[in-house]
């Protein structure tokens, strides 16, 4: 008997279409539970995770139809957060707010301190962009780890690295 009303309740889940997996919302605006719960309902059926990285706020709402035929969305109810998305969000903040607002941040350099050839320092831009080889020197210039260290302050590498060894990503923000 247990088992069949297993069956009926899988089988009516798959007719729904509701899907189990949790997409990352990203709302800067949302700051109460009524924010969080309208961005989870507009998205559609399935389990969101809806988060502020300014304000370190995130919540999870499971959104299902209230009625299979007409696809209407039952009001959204609050279930618990993963573990990890609270700590992966607590390092997006970090890098949020050593990147001085964004989560890519980036960082201005004059080509002399790229350390590439002096005749590569006078080109214009024009020329740059017709020159490939020249194309070439700048990016790997770009790459180099010691330009990179020179050029980003400590906090920053820090926080940087931070998400990225962040052992989930829930909220999506790793590149």
């Amino acid at each position: 008997m247990k088992a069949a009303a297993g069956w009926v309740l899988m089988v009516t889940g798959a007719l729904l279409g509701t899907p189990a997996m949790a997409e990352p919302i990203r709302c800067d605006a949302c700051r109460t539970p009524d924010d969080f719960s309208r961005e989870a309902e507009a998205v559609g059926a399935g389990a969101h995770i809806v988060f502020n990285v300014k304000e370190q706020l995130v919540s999870r709402w499971a959104v299902t139809y209230d009625d299979a035929v007409a696809r209407t969305i039952a009001p959204a109810r609050e279930v618990p957060v993963p573990p990890g998305a609270a700590e992966e969000l607590r390092r997006a903040h970090e890098l949020h707010v050593q990147g001085d607002g964004t989560l890519r941040p980036l960082i201005d350099a004059p080509v002399a301190t790229l350390g590439v050839n002096p005749h590569v320092q006078n080109k214009t831009a024009r020329e740059f962009i017709l020159d490939r080889n020249m194309q070439a020197m700048i990016e790997t210039a770009t790459g180099s780890s010691a330009v990179v260290t020179g050029l980003t302050p400590a906090g920053l590498q820090a926080a940087v690295a931070g998400l990225a060894s962040s052992a989930t990503d829930h909220l999506g923000l790793r590149a």
